[in-house]
């Protein structure tokens, strides 16, 4: 439970005790201090109703009391004095009296007792002068029927206090011990008028109308009437002290009954000067910029059209245009252009496949080819190095036959024609060893470069197979292949003309009309199926996370505000005050309208402008305050600021 909560359960409970007071003083006191007790509830809590009615309440009970307590003391205290009227005249009536009116009669019931505070009044039936500062009309309260004994006529003009039976009866229920004491005080009046009637029957003491006006409705006695009673200036100067103390008594009790109350409410009221000035004076109100969305394209509107009010959903799609009269014959040329293309680039791509396939067959027969000649080339080196060896024999051979026929010729043993035949045979022999190892060397190059792809024939020049159809297919490859680039890149273009041609339509033909997602629709300007041209208003969005304050002010405050001056803002329901800023400040001449402004404050000509930007507040589409009347008060700016300024200007 919050301390506020306790102080109002606890002002609850007193205000139910006090209709369980038996007397008026334990009531007052309970009232007080469930007034105390409201007064702090209000106050914590904001209140301003209970705060005023509580204010107003509390010096009324206390000087309720006070004269509840007062008069109980003073009746209490006149045990041996004279009747003390003083006392009660707070809860008596004035009543002004002229000559010969006639106060009450014999007969009639008793409902008032009387309290002479200037003039005379003769009670008839006695024939007694009733002096000022005599009470007179108190026995007709507790007669067994309540009825007048006496008829009360004013003498001169002069005025009376009037105390009501019910008030009479009130004292009595509010203290027993005051009762008590005005009972006593009465039948000391009742002995005193029998004194005196006794002595006026027996003729040895003054007349009825000698005394006091306790005896105003005692029995009429015999004998010649009283001599005239002269007016008691003791008795006329009491009166007229207890008349001018009772008046200024009133005077005392009604001012500080005013001023009491002004006081403790202008103090409660300082301390909700922003709350009440905010009911009173909510001349502002709630705004925010306006965001205006139109149209893409000139168009048809699709249904469905949102509605003022609606959240704008996550794709943030708002309005769906589409120009029934868009001209597509040039995507329609397109996509025609593009699917030649692309076939074209299908018959290229097939025709490159069979060239490389045919490709493939010839490297495969050509790879056969190569085989077939390194090892003829390895058979054919091996035949010659073979042959070589040979050779080789022959000519060691030979070499030993031609020296033994050498020696043999040179002996005479042989011919030297001989001789010189074995010695030609052994040259043609190196001559053709000679030609065995070049063709060997020769094989052995031919050997290596057919390793490495390279095939050269016995007479230096490649083999038919190498190079046979070898540059037409290869040539054929070329164009091939860069034909079906040419078309590619054809297809490509056609593809990316095709595109920007089928998006420039789209642009033209439909479109989508997007806001951000959460923003609340404000103002719709068109409906379905409404033709519309490019760049029409379509309608006006806001976004309710940046509210703002559209404040009018005076010439004279705005001299006082600056950009970033604080502000406290209390919105209509939002029972928090919030923070602010200021943000724009804007003349009479040139205020923000509604074209700029969701809402705008209603404003005179001559006042100015305060745009305040709320610093916190967790709004959205759902709660939006857009609209809402509000008060803002400035930091700095109040009356004794406004004076000086005033001065200044």
């Amino acid at each position: 439970m919050s301390v506020a909560e306790f102080f109002g359960y606890l002002a609850s409970v007193l205000v139910f005790l006090s209709f369980y007071m038996s007397t008026m003083v334990a009531l007052r006191g309970v009232a007080i201090v469930s007034n105390v007790a409201f007064i702090t509830y209000a106050s914590l809590e904001g209140l301003l109703p209970v705060l005023i009615l509580h204010v107003l309440l509390l010096p009324t009970n206390v000087y309720r009391l006070h004269q509840i307590r007062r008069l109980l003391r003073d009746i209490a205290g006149a045990r041996d004095s004279g009747f003390p009227l003083e006392p009660l005249i707070p809860f008596m009536r004035e009543r002004p009296m002229a000559r010969g009116e006639v106060l009450f009669r014999k007969g009639e019931r008793s409902s008032e007792l009387y309290y002479l505070a200037q003039g005379r009044v003769r009670i008839a039936e006695l024939d007694a002068l009733l002096q000022p500062g005599e009470i007179f009309g108190e026995i007709g309260l507790f007669a067994p029927e309540n009825r007048r004994t006496g008829t009360a006529v004013a003498e001169d003009p002069g005025l009376v206090f009037v105390l009501s039976e019910k008030a009479v009866l009130q004292i009595f229920h509010q203290n027993p011990r005051m009762g008590f004491s005005l009972i006593r005080i009465i039948t000391r009046r009742l002995i005193d008028n029998q004194r005196r009637a006794e002595q006026a029957r027996q003729g040895g003491g003054p007349g009825p109308g000698a005394g006091a006006g306790g005896g105003a409705e005692a029995p009429a006695a015999a004998g010649p009437p009283p001599p005239p009673v002269l007016p008691d200036p003791a008795r006329v100067e009491e009166a007229e002290t207890v008349l001018r103390q009772a008046r200024r008594r009133r005077r005392f009790a009604r001012a500080a009954l005013v001023a009491v109350p002004l006081v403790l409410l202008a103090v409660a009221l300082d301390g909700q000067r922003g709350y009440l000035a905010s009911v009173l004076f909510r001349d502002a109100v709630v705004t925010t910029w306006v965001y205006t969305a139109t149209a893409p394209i000139s168009g048809q509107v699709e249904a469905p059209v949102p509605a003022p009010g609606d959240i704008v959903a996550s794709d943030g799609v708002v309005v769906l245009l589409r120009d029934l009269q868009a001209d597509d014959t040039e995507v329609a040329r397109l996509e025609a252009e593009r699917a030649q293309m692309a076939r074209r680039v299908e018959q290229r791509q097939a025709r490159l496949d069979e060239l490389k396939g045919t490709a493939e067959r010839w490297q495969r027969r050509s790879t056969i080819y190569a085989e077939v000649f390194r090892e003829q080339l390895e058979a054919g080196l091996r035949g010659l190095e073979a042959e070589l060896a040979f050779v080789e024999k022959q000519i060691a051979l030979s070499g030993r036959i031609a020296e033994r026929l050498e020696t043999l010729a040179a002996k005479g043993h042989a011919s030297r024609s001989t001789a010189d035949e074995r010695l030609a045979g052994m040259m043609e022999l190196a001559s053709r060893q000679t030609k065995l190892e070049k063709e060997i060397a020769l094989a052995r190059r031919r050997l290596e470069a057919a390793g490495q792809g390279v095939f050269i024939s016995a007479d230096g020049s490649n083999p038919d197979w190498v190079f046979d159809s070898s540059d037409v297919l290869d040539l054929r490859l070329i164009e091939a292949t860069d034909a079906l680039a040419e078309a590619e890149e054809a297809l490509a273009r056609l593809d990316l003309e095709r595109q920007a041609t089928r998006r420039q339509f789209g642009r033209t033909s439909a479109a989508e009309v997007i806001v951000p997602p959460g923003s609340l629709v404000w103002r719709v300007s068109t409906g379905p199926e409404a033709t519309v041209g490019r760049g029409a208003p379509l309608l006006e969005w806001i976004d309710c996370r940046r509210p703002l304050l559209d404040v009018p002010v005076s010439e004279l405050d705005l001299m006082l505000i600056g950009p970033g001056t604080p502000a406290e803002v209390r919105i209509d329901g939002i029972e928090t005050p919030l923070a602010g800023k200021v943000a724009y400040l804007r003349g009479a001449a040139a205020r923000l309208g509604r074209d700029q402004l969701a809402a705008v404050a209603e404003a005179g000509d001559s006042e100015a402008q305060v745009v305040v930007a709320l610093e916190q507040g967790d709004f959205g589409a759902a709660d939006c305050p857009v609209g809402r009347a509000a008060y803002v008060d400035f930091a700095g700016v109040g009356p004794f600021a406004r004076l000086l300024a005033s001065l200044r200007w």
